[in-house]
């Protein structure tokens, strides 16, 4: 992964110790877009009240536009 990222020019969030509030704030302030996590990570993430309280929504920019032909 961290080859792949690196090769792909894109930008890296480390976390020396998990935590996960810690992990919620990093996800909102880099604005994450891909992180792998083990699935009782995801049920953790998806059953928390704490969701709620950042924003983890992502946009995505693109230089390429969709047109129907």
């Amino acid at each position: 992964m961290l080859i792949r990222a690196a090769s792909g020019g894109e930008s890296m969030v480390l976390m020396g110790k998990f935590d996960f509030v810690n992990m919620l704030e990093a996800v909102e302030k880099y604005r994450v877009t891909s992180i792998p996590v083990a699935p009782p990570l995801v049920v953790a993430i998806t059953k928390s009240d704490m969701l709620n309280k950042y924003d983890l929504s992502v946009e995505r920019n693109t230089d390429m536009q969709l047109t129907s032909q």
